[in-house]
């Protein structure tokens, strides 16, 4: 399986958990976790799962912690979402994990994130700054309305100040036009 669609069933794993009423903190550390990538032993767990022994061990070996814990790190890996050229519109494929860290923040009331906003350097300092904000807005827009709250959303944009690539080429355009979320 490729790492989009390793990352598309984390992120899938990670809103079943918070849909079925998993609580759970952010942590800095947990994008370090590399065996988030592994999803055939993350799973989800309920009071109604059937693979979860009584000692609270799951079939393949791990505890209900250890899977929220992958879930999470999986969840916090999915932070950046690219944008197409001179454009503020949510991609499609972004959508469902757009989702996910809405259900996240409207089940953790005291979570915050901050939405910053980036552009290629292609353009006025200024109109990719207006640029970089459009975008940060944007993905505020969608999050308020899958339900978290306004409060918990702050932008920022950066316009083409803070570049993931310094490559000339469509590809590191590309990369530079993203909006970042970052959890506090």
């Amino acid at each position: 399986m490729n790492q989009h669609g390793l990352a598309k069933s984390a992120i899938l794993a990670a809103s079943i958990a918070v849909l079925a009423g998993c609580s759970s903190t952010m942590k800095d550390d947990m994008a370090t976790d590399t065996a988030a990538t592994d999803t055939a032993t993350t799973t989800t767990t309920t009071a109604a799962d059937s693979s979860t022994s009584t000692a609270g061990v799951s079939e393949n070996g791990l505890t209900a912690e250890q899977i929220q814990a992958r879930q999470d790190a999986a969840f916090a890996a999915d932070t950046l979402f690219f944008f197409d050229y001179d454009q503020a519109s949510i991609k499609a494929e972004a959508r469902a994990a757009l989702q996910a860290h809405a259900a996240y923040l409207s089940a953790n009331a005291d979570a915050m994130v901050r939405l910053e906003g980036h552009a290629d350097e292609r353009g006025t300092r200024a109109y990719n700054v207006s640029l970089g904000e459009r975008r940060a807005n944007a993905v505020k827009r969608y999050l308020i309305v899958q339900g978290a709250s306004s409060a918990q959303v702050e932008t920022v944009s950066y316009g083409e100040e803070r570049p993931l690539s310094l490559s000339q080429t469509e590809e590191g355009f590309a990369r530079n036009r993203r909006v970042e979320l970052i959890y506090k």
